[in-house]
């Protein structure tokens, strides 16, 4: 769990996804005062509003006007966030065992979007590919992650093991857009 999790963790803060907390098991996340399984809070409404605020202003649209055309690059990464964790097992273990809480969200995400069943499964697979791709780019940030949550350092704490590790020369511009 503590790999899956760091995944997400790792991603929604490079995509600047503000992060509320983690919790690695049923009880810690009980203990929090949020039943679950435990995992990484992270405020994907609170940036998917951020982006509808951006294209309104931008133009003069309604809500459900700049919602049905929120941005590609958005949607992308919010859908390798939530494919981040299924990725990170899957690169370090071979096959993942979790995530269908994730491929959930994603899915009714996409479907609020307006994706079809099928354009669904294909973003599915490609934020798998992609989220991949980010967490071996990323690794020596990740691997501080690992270890940091492992302590249960805390969201600030886990950030700075992640900012102690530059991004390397071919940063996440150009990923998702």
């Amino acid at each position: 769990m503590l790999r899956h999790e760091a995944g997400h963790f790792l991603l929604a803060h490079l995509f600047e996804i503000a992060i509320e907390g983690y919790a690695l098991d049923a009880w810690e996340s009980l203990r929090q005062g949020h039943p679950g399984d435990g995992g990484v809070r992270f405020d994907l409404e609170a940036s998917f509003n951020r982006q509808v605020q951006a294209i309104e202003s931008g133009a003069t649209r309604s809500a459900t006007s700049a919602a049905a055309t929120i941005s590609r690059r958005w949607v992308d990464q919010a859908a390798m966030v939530l494919m981040a964790g299924i990725a990170a097992e899957e690169l370090f273990y071979e096959r993942s065992i979790g995530g269908d809480n994730d491929r959930s969200q994603l899915q009714a995400m996409l479907r609020g979007l307006k994706f079809s069943p099928q354009e669904g499964q294909q973003r599915e697979r490609w934020a798998i590919v992609q989220a991949k791709a980010m967490l071996e780019r990323y690794r020596d940030a990740y691997d501080a992650l690992v270890v940091a949550m492992g302590d249960r350092a805390s969201v600030v704490d886990c950030q700075q093991a992640i900012a102690a590790h530059p991004a390397p020369a071919d940063s996440i511009e150009g990923i998702a857009d």
